[in-house]
């Protein structure tokens, strides 16, 4: 008996430290009970599958946060083991690639002619449409949010709570700004986002902050969530989602917080609510969608907050953020499906299997067409869905 008792004691401590000694955790920690796929409707929406390619290795065992980059014509994506490819948006095939040795961690980000990546302690940047590279610059810590690029200045949010703003011809650093991050944290963070002069940063400490892009000097500070848990694990508020600014008025949601609407100019509140999201949201002209870490799908009036639906039937799942096409919200999963939700009213309209491994970044519409991005590297375009009578075996 008594052995068992010490047995125990040491476990708990054993485990204890570890908890202590590792600063970041996978949103997979909040284990909820899976709930099966939902029947779908007999008269159901199908789309067309255009193309997948399978040449991107994905992710792997690593932590990247990888997504798709789609440009005019071409959709460029990375993988963990170093590789870059842009794929024709049309066909799916490879128009050109980049190797090299370095583990990527997140993007890619497409501007000025350059492809941005993320690396353990660097940003890569490469020459678009060469395998020239242009520069790498060391950061302070992992790069997990997708480096971006605007008017000649490129904009790193670090794991450690730095934002460096870098030089986009040669990466020489511009100004650097910090906040001190939470002894444990999520293993993602959001990416800044660029509006005119405001940079806009979600930090893991649940505040929001507008930086100048010239000096990086606060401009002002909000807080979207307070920690109030008596755990470590109940206290994380990270803001790991990308905020989305719309008509001046920024979106943002953090975890087990709230999701709030804010002025630009000033931060001033203008309503919030409690959501818990790492994953993120999108928003159009009248309506804000998110998916929270339970696995439910909101849709929130933009002026108010207030509920328009909730789709519960994918409780579990671990969802991408929404995306808008036309009049569907479409969400991916862990186990690799995309589910089509009526905009409406969040009823279920159509599903499909993209990925063994799990779908993870948020899908990418563009001209009609979404591109999605799995874990393994497949990337698959599905065109505007279109309605399907199964019961007269159309």
């Amino acid at each position: 008996m008594m052995r068992a008792l010490v047995l125990r004691y040491l476990i708990a401590i054993i485990s204890a430290l570890l908890l202590s000694a590792c600063n970041t955790i996978e949103h997979r920690a909040e284990k909820l009970e899976k709930s099966p796929l939902p029947i779908l409707p007999q008269q159901r929406v199908l789309s067309k599958l255009l193309w997948s390619n399978t040449q991107s290795g994905g992710v792997g065992k690593s932590d990247a946060k990888l997504r798709l980059a789609v440009t005019d014509s071409e959709v460029i994506v990375a993988d963990h083991q170093g590789k870059i490819l842009a794929l024709g948006k049309e066909t799916g095939k490879v128009i050109w690639r980049i190797q090299n040795k370095k583990s990527i961690l997140s993007g890619p980000s497409v501007g000025d002619q350059k492809v941005l990546v993320g690396a353990p302690n660097q940003v890569l940047a490469y020459r678009f449409a060469s395998v020239d590279p242009l520069w790498q610059a060391e950061v302070s810590g992992s790069v997990l949010a997708a480096p971006i690029i605007d008017k000649g200045m490129v904009f790193v949010h670090v794991m450690d709570g730095s934002v460096v703003a870098l030089n986009a011809e040669d990466g020489r650093q511009l100004w650097h700004y910090n906040v001190p991050t939470p002894s444990l944290m999520l293993r993602r963070s959001s990416s800044p986002v660029i509006v005119g002069d405001h940079i806009i940063v979600g930090f893991s400490n649940g505040k929001l902050v507008a930086l100048h892009r010239m000096d990086g000097t606060p401009e002002w500070e909000r807080e979207i969530a307070v920690s109030k848990g008596r755990s470590e694990i109940q206290n994380m508020v990270d803001i790991s989602a990308d905020p989305v600014v719309k008509d001046n008025i920024i979106y943002a949601v953090s975890y087990q917080g709230k999701i709030a609407a804010l002025e630009l100019e000033t931060g001033a509140l203008i309503w919030d609510k409690e959501l818990s999201s790492y994953s993120g949201l999108s928003v159009d002209m009248k309506a804000i969608f998110v998916s929270d870490a339970r696995g439910t799908v909101w849709a929130l009036n933009r002026k108010t907050g207030e509920v328009l639906w909730k789709q519960e039937g994918l409780t579990g799942r671990h969802l991408t953020a929404p995306a808008i096409f036309d009049d569907f919200v479409i969400v991916g999963d862990e186990d690799g499906h995309l589910h089509w939700l009526s905009q409406q009213n969040g009823e279920f309209q159509s599903r499909v299997m993209v990925d063994g491994k799990g779908l993870e970044a948020t899908p990418v519409v563009k001209n009609d067409v979404v591109y999605v991005l799995g874990r393994s590297g497949k990337v698959a375009a599905y065109t505007m869905p279109y309605r399907h009578d199964v019961s007269k075996g159309e």
